[in-house]
């Protein structure tokens, strides 16, 4: 899920370099990307990144979730 969340955080930095493009078929990949904002935000409030260091403390997901 962190490596999901990691490349679409990369989505915005993408789509700002297909806005200057002159090909006709990079401008309608840019018209259509969805930058996946709503799932970078949801793995963001839900996963914890640094998981504890026991089997006891280990916990994936972050309160409420």
């Amino acid at each position: 899920m962190l490596s999901l969340k990691a490349s679409v955080q990369k989505l915005p930095a993408l789509k700002k370099v297909l806005e200057s493009t002159n090909s006709v078929m990079l401008k309608d990949i840019y018209e259509n990307l969805d930058e996946l904002k709503d799932i970078y935000e949801l793995i963001e409030k839900s996963i914890i990144e640094e998981p504890g260091i026991t089997i006891t403390e280990r916990k994936y997901y972050k309160e409420g979730i």
